[in-house]
């Protein structure tokens, strides 16, 4: 609205004065024009936002320059046309004057083709301030163009202000530099066709190609560009800066579920960590549930498989894992977001939320940032993908767990090793071991084997408890010892078959005070 104000301001001062000024005054207030323009464009470049970005610009909402709108004279209501106001062509730059006289329409006016993301007006709208001088003039007439200014922009003279786009050979839109022309004191602008050397013609004849600031007739044009430098390159490293962000979020969130990306044992095998590792299951998904009563909401669990996985943060969003089975939440795997509420989501380097989806069998959980169109289901949306077999296994390679008692109570009858490999599944165990009398101080060393259910659905990777328990008629006793054993995406064990060693402590079964 500042940028409104000023031009509004301008033109109500300047007008009455108009027919007294000379032409270095004129040449000042055209550039001041121009620089309001330019504002309207690329906005305060003493403000900027998290995009790098004047914020309240045309470039800053719609990230491009504004199309240049061809107009037609309507001679029964006295004003100009511009017969694509309401178009919505596939693509917009085909309604393009591009020849001189096209004007930057979606400044001031809301146009179709230019509707996405556009907040204007950015400029007010301009007035005719010679409303006379075209009273003898025939409507085709080139001069009629030029003063025929109600409801285009215009310099200091009364003439339309010429717009102009130079792109780079073979280049696109993102290669363009915007010339904003005025004719001067002369009232004339060099343009050229398309010709080899280029043919004098008219600014707005079809065949004017380009504008030629070597001409004659340009010698006192005054000249305002605006490079890409200015109005792409900033958004564009700010984009870069949006995805480099937004692909760092996922990266972090994946380390949350799974652990560090270069997490390696020492046989190469990855290390399962994070909120899977540690309850072996996939988080929650949640949703917010505006309430009709009072218009707050709360969150809850989703139905459809989308929402957002509030327990990687809180832990009260997490169902308590059986005690006891080594599962357990050991977060926050993520810093809380910011916001309160509904606001309070994972959001991505265009601040949109990050959507997660786990798909109905349960196999692959999809992380997506609607990119930098802000939509999701485009080609350009980022996104990463965590399947369910990289941290779990259906099997263990040796078809087993394995490894040894080391008995050093000499009381004990029969003991059983119990393996917690899936924290909503009944453990598996081994047969009973009977164990020896033994002498004082002597040690006993047994073999044990347990293999987990041909029913069971997966193995959990990670680290996974394993105990060993007494066994009295047949029924499971006091827990003697216990240990953990790492399980890889490859469903090997760690420590091997050799170097997993439980032992059985002499005396009477300790409370260790763990509860899994």
């Amino acid at each position: 609205m500042i940028i409104i104000t000023i031009m509004g301001f301008l033109v109500a001062i300047v007008a009455p004065f108009m027919g007294f000024l000379d032409n270095r005054q004129r040449t000042k207030m055209t550039r001041e024009r121009m620089m309001v323009i330019c504002t309207a464009i690329l906005g305060d470049d003493s403000a900027r936002d998290n995009r790098n970005i004047p914020p309240g610009s045309y470039v800053g909402d719609r990230g491009c320059l504004p199309l240049l709108h061809p107009s037609e004279w309507d001679d029964e209501n006295k004003r100009w046309d511009w017969p694509h106001l309401e178009t919505d062509p596939e693509d917009p730059e085909t309604i393009e004057d591009n020849n001189g006289t096209g004007q930057p329409l979606s400044l001031w006016e809301e146009v179709t083709a230019e509707k996405d993301d556009w907040r204007g007006p950015y400029i007010s709208c301009p007035h005719d301030e010679y409303p006379g001088d075209t009273d003898n003039l025939k409507p085709e007439m080139h001069e009629f163009k030029m003063r025929q200014t109600e409801g285009k922009l215009a310099d200091a003279w009364g003439r339309s202000i010429l717009f102009w786009k130079e792109y780079e050979e073979g280049g696109g839109e993102e290669t363009a530099t915007l010339w904003i022309i005025s004719e001067g004191p002369d009232r004339k602008s060099g343009w050229r066709d398309a010709m080899k050397g280029g043919n004098m013609v008219l600014p707005g004849d079809p065949k004017a190609v380009r504008y030629d600031p070597a001409a004659k007739e340009s010698k006192d044009d005054i000249v305002v560009k605006i490079t890409p430098n200015e109005w792409y390159a900033p958004g564009q490293a700010a984009q870069e800066s949006r995805e480099k962000k937004t692909h760092q979020l996922l990266e972090e969130i994946k380390t949350a579920l799974l652990g560090p990306a270069g997490a390696f044992d020492a046989n190469g095998r990855r290390i399962i960590s994070g909120y899977l590792g540690d309850l072996g299951s996939w988080p929650s998904l949640y949703e917010w549930v505006a309430s009709s009563e009072n218009g707050e909401g709360h969150w809850e669990e989703a139905d459809g498989g989308e929402g957002q996985p509030r327990g990687l943060w809180d832990e009260s969003c997490v169902e308590e894992p059986v005690a006891g089975t080594g599962f357990r939440w050991s977060g926050p795997y993520l810093s809380r977001p910011w916001g309160k509420g509904e606001e309070e989501v994972l959001r991505d380097g265009w601040n949109n939320p990050l959507k997660f989806t786990l798909d109905e069998n349960a196999q692959v959980l999809t992380i997506t940032s609607a990119g930098p169109d802000e939509e999701y289901g485009t080609e350009d949306d980022l996104f990463i993908e965590i399947a369910a077999a990289e941290w779990q296994v259906e099997e263990l390679t040796e078809g087993s767990l394995k490894g040894r008692l080391e008995n050093n109570n000499p009381t004990l009858g029969e003991v059983i090793v119990v393996f917690y490999y899936h924290p909503e599944e009944e453990p598996a165990e081994s047969e009973p071991i009977p164990l020896k009398d033994l002498e004082e101080n002597s040690i006993e060393n047994i073999d044990f084997l347990i293999e987990v259910p041909e029913s069971s659905s997966f193995i959990c990777t990670g680290q996974r408890l394993v105990k060993v328990f007494s066994v009295n008629d047949g029924i499971r006793g006091d827990e003697l010892t216990r240990t953990t054993v790492y399980i890889s995406t490859r469903g090997t064990q760690s420590p091997t078959i050799v170097q997993l060693v439980l032992k059985i402590p002499p005396g009477e079964p300790v409370d260790n005070g763990e509860p899994g």
